[in-house]
């Protein structure tokens, strides 16, 4: 018969199996170091954040010389006024309109980076302003001469990163395997 009984730490009954302490055990842990690597910020969190908002919260409760405890009563002042209201409901139409209008942004701006030619941003940005109006009687002229620095400096911005997108052409490796990950990516080298 056998006399041991095999449990997970090690062999009972064959001598003094000694336990590893708990500590040990719980600092080996992945979740425990990452929670001891993400500490420094949950507490950053609540000495800027949680404790800011509850003093305010405390605040909100007193009187106007903050001397009285007077609970919901500056609340209910509040929702009674006519001028409460009128500002939260201008700041609700800002909130909404601001979102709406820079999510079109984007996607107008988006869409018209998309679809930039194959010849590069310089061209768009000369297509660009001479679009807006280049001649002093255009109904456009003022729109122009407002918008030509700003076109000016993208058709820089596109120099440069044509002269970059050269330079990182020429280090681009030939053969077999490199055609097949430029093909892959869809950004095959050009030729010259």
């Amino acid at each position: 018969m056998v006399d041991v009984a095999f449990q997970p730490n090690g062999v009972a009954g064959a001598g003094g199996v000694r336990k590893r302490s708990s500590l040990r055990i719980a600092l080996k842990r992945k979740s425990t170091a990452a929670f001891l690597m993400t500490l420094p910020l949950i507490l950053l969190i609540a000495i800027l954040v949680i404790y800011p908002a509850f003093y305010s919260l405390h605040l909100a409760t007193l009187n106007k010389s903050m001397q009285r405890f007077v609970g919901l009563g500056n609340f209910e002042f509040l929702f009674k006024r006519e001028t409460f209201w009128l500002v939260v409901k201008q700041s609700c139409i800002f909130a909404i309109t601001a979102v709406v209008f820079k999510a079109l942004i984007g996607f107008i701006v988006a869409h018209f980076v998309h679809n930039i030619p194959a010849k590069g941003p310089a061209q768009v940005a000369r297509h660009a302003a001479g679009a807006v109006g280049d001649s002093a009687g255009d109904e456009h002229a003022g729109v122009a001469v407002a918008v030509r620095p700003v076109l000016q400096r993208l058709q820089l911005y596109a120099v440069v990163f044509r002269h970059r997108a050269d330079f990182v052409d020429r280090r681009r490796p030939t053969g077999p395997a490199s055609r097949s990950f430029w093909s892959i990516s869809g950004m095959a080298p050009r030729s010259s």
